[in-house]
């Protein structure tokens, strides 16, 4: 067989020709998947879907430690300014 034949065989197997003829828009073909098929997909898609939920508590839970370590610093320099203004006080009398 041809290369050529092969390449013209190819072709109609996988593609469909839409419309008339010289119309360059084309369909993909493929036969439909195995039940078995579907359900790996299907167990992958919801395992995606739990990843990401764990992702997104992840987040939150990073967003919660973010806030309270920035209150906990600010919570630190204001009561290095309350020691500092107090030993001044002390120290002017």
């Amino acid at each position: 067989m041809k290369p050529q034949y092969l390449k013209i065989i190819l072709f109609h197997f996988f593609f469909q020709l839409q419309g008339r003829k010289g119309c360059s828009f084309f369909n993909w073909f493929d036969e439909e998947m195995t039940t078995r098929a579907k359900e790996v997909i299907l167990s992958l898609m919801k395992r995606i879907d739990e990843l990401k939920n764990k992702d997104n508590v992840s987040k939150k839970h990073d967003d919660d430690l973010k806030f309270k370590l920035n209150f906990f610093r600010s919570l630190l320099a204001f009561s290095w300014l309350v020691i500092i203004v107090l030993l001044i006080i002390i120290l002017m009398k």
